[in-house]
């Protein structure tokens, strides 16, 4: 069963120079991206003041773990928005 977050977790998370993640924390563990299988932004209600302006990774890791993190873009955190059982 899929594990789906409204809120998801804080993640610490290593990005490259174009902002796409190569690694992230989670549950003490430091999973590695092996590959990120499709990434997109949401920008929505930009005319009032909670804006949600969020660029998405769907990522498997070098162990296996497929997910989709974010990036808050207006808070500069990261969390965990998904993971595929």
């Amino acid at each position: 069963m899929t594990k789906l977050w409204r809120s998801g977790p804080p993640l610490a998370v290593l990005a490259d120079d174009n902002g796409a993640p190569q690694s992230f924390e989670w549950h003490g563990d430091v999973h590695h991206t092996n590959t990120i299988c499709n990434s997109w932004r949401v920008h929505s209600d930009w005319w009032k003041s909670s804006i949600i302006w969020r660029d998405y990774y769907k990522i498997e890791t070098t162990d296996g773990v497929l997910c989709i993190i974010y990036h808050d873009l207006v808070t500069d955190a990261w969390h965990l928005a998904q993971i595929y059982d």
